[in-house]
């Protein structure tokens, strides 16, 4: 639509000047403006709206498994929505996504400025001040440079054509909010004995579990309730590659008396997984490591021993469907 109104506007001024310059001034402008075939912009009703597109390839043995794709947030921001499409091609392309905002460093294991990761399980999210798609971090949205980061799990040879779609809004509207099914329902405390105090017994518990911060289905209290209802002493939450749960695991744990509900975060590598258990409240273990780079995973268990964590390998004999060129 905006090239059609350019050119209607050209060719109205080209009749009635019939001026040689200003023809070609106006030919120039629109050769000008059709040469943003990888990112267009527009404002309106206090909404900045970016498209880009690009083509990526899968990268060469070595190179990073992550690319980043940067844009501007202006002052004021009160919610970024975000979404992007491509070419499944029978699951032979699968695209991971997650956000950083314009704290970002590039310095090696800083995640500063991380505000979530989705994997390739969401196509749509926002982030805004008081709410986010889950997975993701609320809160104030600093102006500058952010980035989109992609994960670029598996990608045919031919590589594959991305579309991102980005909607700044500068004026307060109505948050997005997800709606979840009805939590379950308490576990019955009345029928649960605590443990005497110093005496030793078996406990039961799980410590790799996921939300709907994730790959999970239930939020944060359903999984908690569930796990009540099972009778289970210990759990730990450990979404994929995001501390997004951390602050609900804190809220809801002051009212168990007989669930310790540990926050953790599975560490999820193009090489592998790993479960970080006991993390400190918003902290997140960096996860973009190579395949192969052994140096990058000994940083992993050191930081997660200085955060005071535990970590531990996670499924060491499944197959990894997405590490093409992990040699």
């Amino acid at each position: 639509m905006p090239v059609v109104l350019k050119t209607r506007l050209c060719l109205g001024q080209s009749i009635r000047f019939d001026r040689i310059k200003r023809a070609l001034a106006c030919i120039l402008a629109l050769l000008s403006f059709s040469s943003f075939d990888t990112e267009a912009r527009s404002k309106y009703a206090g909404i900045q709206a970016v498209v880009k597109r690009l083509h990526l390839t899968p990268p060469a043995t070595g190179e990073s498994r992550y690319y980043y794709v940067p844009f501007q947030v202006p002052p004021g921001a009160s919610q970024i929505n975000i979404s992007y499409d491509y070419d499944r091609a029978n699951e032979s392309n699968v695209l991971d996504i997650g956000l950083f905002d314009s704290r970002f460093s590039e310095l090696a294991a800083d995640v500063s400025g991380f505000r979530g990761w989705s994997g390739g399980r969401r196509s749509e999210i926002f982030v805004s001040r008081e709410a986010a798609t889950p997975g993701y971090i609320p809160g104030e949205l600093p102006a500058g440079t952010w980035r989109i980061i992609l994960g670029l799990y598996r990608m045919a040879p031919e590589g594959v054509d991305v579309t991102f779609k980005i909607n700044i809004e500068t004026t307060e509207t109505k948050i997005n909010k997800m709606s979840s099914p009805q939590p379950f329902a308490p576990a019955d405390k009345s029928k649960r004995e605590l443990a005497p105090k110093k005496s030793r017994r078996w406990v039961a518990g799980d410590l790799h579990m996921h939300t709907v911060n994730s790959d999970g289905d239930w939020t944060v209290p359903q999984l908690i309730a569930a796990a009540g209802s099972a009778r289970l002493d210990f759990i730990s939450i450990t979404d994929h590659n995001t501390f997004s749960h951390h602050a609900e695991i804190d809220r809801l744990a002051r009212d168990q008396t007989n669930l310790l509900v540990i926050r953790g975060e599975e560490i999820t590598t193009y090489g592998g997984h790993a479960n970080a258990w006991g993390l400190p409240a918003n902290a997140l273990i960096d996860f973009r490591v190579a395949p192969g780079d052994r140096e990058a995973m000994a940083r992993v268990a050191a930081e997660t021993h200085r955060r005071g964590a535990l970590i531990s390998i996670n499924h060491p004999f499944a197959a990894c469907a997405g590490c093409f060129n992990s040699a």
